[in-house]
């Protein structure tokens, strides 16, 4: 639901994959900003992220470029086969095993778009060749639960953050807590904190 943390989720573990080396691509939609309220720009920008962090896959994307120079006006189903599923399923054999990081899918502003990026997205269950995992936040709008529901069971696992028991949210604010704002504070005097308590 609104207000859980998705968003701090998903921009957290996009930074500690990046750091790891691990993180493939990332997308952030927001509504009512630009071109990251649509789908429009949404594959081609995952595919220029693929080319930088995965630079096996720079030839066979600049090919497609080539080729399809009007790759970038063409519908999500060729952009997602020609920019990213066919380069990554022709790739020589990788040992790490990437994620690309998807935020607030429900910001997009159009549903059958959203429904078509899922499954689009189900098809990378199949890639031999590099192991690929998609983390997607969303709300729990309707027509994404269905999209979700159309899929494979083993092509997804959901995580519904409202349903998380009080005990562990206070127990990991408790950790965030000890781990980040009492080490602060010993390096700062407590007359800097006058109104925090514990």
């Amino acid at each position: 639901m609104a207000g859980t943390g998705k968003s701090t989720i998903s921009r957290t573990v996009a930074a500690e994959l990046a750091e790891r080396k691990r993180l493939a691509a990332s997308f952030f939609f927001s509504q009512g900003r630009g071109d990251i309220s649509h789908a429009g720009k949404f594959f081609t920008t995952i595919a220029a992220q693929l080319a930088t962090s995965l630079p096996i896959l720079r030839p066979a994307i600049s090919n497609v470029i080539n080729e399809k120079p009007d790759i970038f006006q063409q519908g999500l189903r060729s952009q997602w086969k020609y920019l990213i599923l066919n380069p990554l399923r022709n790739a020589p054999a990788q040992s790490i095993q990437l994620v690309i990081v998807i935020d607030a899918l429900d910001e997009c502003d159009n549903m059958k778009d959203i429904q078509l990026i899922l499954e689009l997205l189900a098809e990378a269950r199949d890639l031999e060749t590099i192991r690929l995992q998609i983390l997607v936040t969303s709300r729990p709008e309707t027509p994404i639960s269905l999209g979700f529901h159309e899929l494979p069971g083993e092509a997804y696992q959901d995580f519904i953050l409202h349903e998380v028991p009080p005990s562990i949210v206070n127990h990991d604010i408790s950790i965030f807590f000890q781990r980040n704002l009492c080490w602060n504070m010993t390096s700062t005097t407590p007359s800097s904190f006058p109104n925090v308590v514990f």
